[in-house]
């Protein structure tokens, strides 16, 4: 599914929740605030109010005149919740109509359990963490990354009882009845990248994950695509020149034989990426040599898929993400060097290459942002379906 990765919504409703979160206010100022009729400021009010986003309180009178009636954000009412669930750990949050983190969980993967199950268990802590200070009966919609791939017929397939959005809707309605839509955790994190992190305020730029696997999302003119067929980005298996060694994927010399997390470590010796580090830090370890030579055949085979990726898409940015360039820090300046090497000078120029600014809780605040998106362009296409059948109405009739 594609997603408008920097969106900033004009419509009433958020402007009330802005200016409601400056101080309440009552109609009348909100009228006056934000240059409404009151009858327009109603239908507003009328859907914040249901979604229990805003509520009613009463000011005392200031001298002998009745007391104010005015609207205040409800800070406590949860509106979304986003969930990130990798191999390794998960991590739910719960916002507020205005995108304040109300609560946080997170738990980290047993020896052999499933995706399904760290799901199941986000879910329950979340709304163990909810059930005391916070009204979360009204959750607006809820946003969930996998760690599998996720192309456009799951998505159309989503009313079939067997699909597995159906599965995932009925596993979080026991806890929230809300809408989801569920996408891979690369595309949530690179969301959240293009949303908070390092793409912020960049209409293009080419998200990578080196971890487990090597793949990536590519935001052009503002929009985070998946392809034609939602699996863009599997730079990961790429050919690289004189590798020899079988992907899992079936294919020979996928750049994911030579540059995962596993693949560096196998090659340099070592289990740990923290094991690596340490062998690249200190010349007297017997597994230096190996480790280096690891290091520059992994920083040379991804600059080569970034390359060949650059050289379609032209972006403003590269952003590495995962494992590998988290706990190597020589690992991005170094496929920096070896990307600058194979591209023509007017696509290195001015082409930047950096970390994920990103925190934990990035991929999950992507997921909110993904089921909002895609909320609002389905209600924005309906709006404009029923607009065109009365202008064709009219045109009939006339």
């Amino acid at each position: 599914m594609d997603y408008q990765a920097q969106y900033d919504s004009q419509n009433l409703g958020e402007q009330v929740i802005r200016t409601l979160a400056e101080e309440p206010a009552t109609r009348n100022e909100l009228c006056e605030l934000l240059d409404v009729s009151r009858t327009t400021l109603g239908r507003a009010l009328s859907d914040l109010l249901e979604s229990r986003s805003i509520r009613t309180v009463t000011q005392p009178a200031a001298e002998r005149g009745r007391p104010a009636q005015k609207l205040e954000l409800a800070r406590n009412t949860v509106y979304a919740i986003g969930m990130d669930i990798s191999r390794r750990r998960g991590i739910a949050i719960a916002t507020n109509r205005l995108g304040e983190t109300l609560a946080v969980t997170r738990t980290e993967a047993e020896e052999n359990s499933s995706w399904e199950e760290l799901l199941s268990q986000l879910c329950h802590s979340l709304s163990k963490a909810l059930e005391k200070d916070f009204d979360d009966q009204k959750v607006a919609h809820v946003g969930i990354g996998i760690p599998v791939p996720i192309g456009h017929e799951t998505w159309r397939r989503r009313h079939e009882p067997d699909s597995l959005v159906n599965k995932l809707k009925k596993q979080v309605g026991i806890f929230w009845e809300a809408p989801i839509l569920v996408d891979n955790t690369i595309r949530m994190a690179a969301l959240g990248e293009a949303r908070w992190g390092a793409g912020q305020n960049l209409e293009s730029q080419l998200y990578v994950r080196i971890s487990r696997g090597i793949t990536s999302c590519a935001t052009i003119h503002n929009v985070l695509t998946a392809g034609a067929d939602g699996y863009a980005g599997e730079i990961g298996h790429m050919n690289y020149p004189g590798a020899k060694e079988k992907c899992h994927c079936g294919q020979t010399g996928c750049i994911e034989t030579i540059a995962t997390e596993a693949k560096i470590c196998e090659r340099a010796g070592v289990t740990t990426l923290e094991q690596v580090r340490e062998a690249l830090e200190n010349p007297q370890n017997s597994h230096h040599q190996k480790a280096k030579v690891a290091l520059k055949d992994a920083t040379d085979a991804v600059a080569l898929a970034c390359a060949n990726a650059t050289f379609v898409i032209n972006p403003a940015q590269i952003v590495l993400a995962g494992a590998v360039p988290t706990l190597i820090p020589q690992f991005t300046p170094m496929v920096a060097e070896a990307l600058q090497a194979r591209l023509i000078p007017s696509l290195h120029e001015n082409l930047k290459v950096v970390n994920t600014s990103q925190n934990s809780e990035g991929a999950a605040r992507g997921a909110i942002a993904a089921v909002s998106t895609y909320l609002q362009q389905k209600q924005l296409s309906k709006m404009l379906k029923e607009r065109h059948a009365i202008n064709e109405r009219s045109r009939n009739f006339g």
